[in-house]
């Protein structure tokens, strides 16, 4: 399992040289897995770059992708390296998360927290526990809300 990293609309199509209006197609297709906060986008980011990858793959030839792939390896070696070194991190990670579904009395929104934050994709959930996916997103940005450093739980 991998964390998930999130990046802003705005960063990403700077980074990634993509208009936000195509991020925002990806996002309603539900290409990518994505929060929104109030009015604010955050993507994931590795789901972001799969995106991408396969967006880009339906143009380019075999060589032009590889040659691609090479040089953002390349240019991502320390982004590669501080993934690997957190490793070690990953059971304390886990054991914070769990101390914090153990926060929400919901039984329904923890089962839904835990499998988002150690599983995968609130898509997946939706798709796993036959639920519409934008009420899903509700509910986690109502989760979110919960840990705001500002309110008092």
């Amino acid at each position: 399992m991998t964390t998930k990293q999130w990046i802003g609309i705005e960063e990403a199509a700077e980074k990634y040289q993509v208009s936000i209006r195509r991020i925002n197609t990806w996002c309603k297709r539900q290409e990518i897995t994505f929060s929104e906060i109030g009015h604010y986008l955050m993507l994931d980011e590795n789901s972001l770059l799969e995106c991408i990858e396969r967006n880009i793959q339906l143009n380019l030839t075999k060589e032009e992708f590889e040659r691609r792939k090479e040089k953002l390896i390349r240019e991502n070696e320390e982004n590669l390296f501080i993934l690997q070194s957190l490793e070690p991190l990953t059971p304390m990670m886990r054991l914070i998360i769990k101390e914090l579904a153990g926060m929400i009395q919901d039984e329904n929104r923890r089962r839904m927290f835990l499998f988002v934050t150690l599983e995968g994709s609130l898509k997946k959930y939706a798709k796993e526990s036959c639920q519409d996916f934008y009420y899903i997103q509700r509910e986690f940005q109502i989760l979110i809300g919960i840990f705001n450093p500002e309110s008092d739980f």
